[in-house]
């Protein structure tokens, strides 16, 4: 299959965004975006990137997050500590979703600073909308014996780079 023929039907963008509550007092959250790190489907964190120059301390223990239909599972710093780059860890859900977008935010934090700030997004359910970052997936394929046609199922709507319907000859046959 040659992937260089297929995006997300919305476009999927990179990291950049929103400003948290607009303040431009760091470190507000400069943009956040979803990830399927697995490549399964289905989204398991959102990756946080807060404005600034002053790294995070890394101390997770008192902010908590809500994120609208999923479960927080996690908040950690993805790898590299010391940067201004957090994970928002979820609880995967029964259904392919990598072209969702769920709204988040910090209802509390008492730890994770940068420098003597402490971290902050916009507040309530609106709160902050990731970018789209998690890639489609090939969820499944369907073949009849005596037939020549195959059905592919992807984790989101695809179409092909430029616009448009995938056709059988975006497809490598081997």
């Amino acid at each position: 299959f040659d992937w260089a023929n297929v995006v997300e039907r919305g476009g999927n963008t990179t990291l950049g965004g929103n400003w948290g509550d607009g303040t431009g007092v760091p470190p507000n959250i400069q943009n956040s975006s979803t990830d399927d790190q697995n490549n399964n489907g289905k989204i398991d964190r959102i990756i946080v990137q807060v404005d600034g120059v002053i790294g995070l301390n890394d101390n997770y223990t008192g902010i908590a997050i809500n994120v609208t239909g999923y479960t927080v599972t996690d908040i950690n710093t993805g790898g590299t500590g010391g940067d201004t780059v957090f994970h928002i860890v979820l609880a995967e859900g029964p259904d392919l979703d990598t072209d969702a977008t769920p709204a988040w935010w910090i209802v509390s934090n008492t730890s994770l600073t940068a420098g003597a700030n402490y971290v902050q997004s916009a507040s309530g359910p609106a709160g902050e909308t990731p970018d789209d970052g998690a890639q489609p997936v090939i969820a499944y394929t369907l073949a009849m014996a005596d037939h020549d046609e195959v059905f592919i199922c992807f984790s989101e709507p695809v179409v092909q780079s430029g616009g448009g319907i995938i056709v059988a000859g975006d497809f490598t046959y081997n």
